[in-house]
């Protein structure tokens, strides 16, 4: 397998990731699920307000659509970890 010298990934592995990306599939981290939800419900933002937040500090193009479904099909894993 090719390996990229400037990241030390698979290109495979490189070239996968931004497929999945590109189709709107992402691995959500509990950081940024629990960052959505402290944006929409802490600071009481909008849904558009929380992406286009998550956006900016992640560097990403996430669609609010995406944004909506990560917290509400990952949401229990916040609390699930803290307890």
């Amino acid at each position: 397998d090719m390996i990229n010298p400037e990241t030390g990934v698979r290109y495979v592995v490189e070239a996968s990731r931004k497929g999945n990306e590109a189709r709107g599939f992402h691995i959500w981290s509990l950081e940024e699920i629990a960052n959505i939800g402290e944006l929409k419900y802490g600071e009481g933002l909008t849904w558009n307000d929380t992406t286009s937040n998550m956006n900016e500090k992640y560097d990403k193009n996430w669609s609010t659509n995406q944004v909506k479904k990560a917290y509400q099909n990952n949401k229990h894993r916040i609390t699930d970890e803290e307890e």
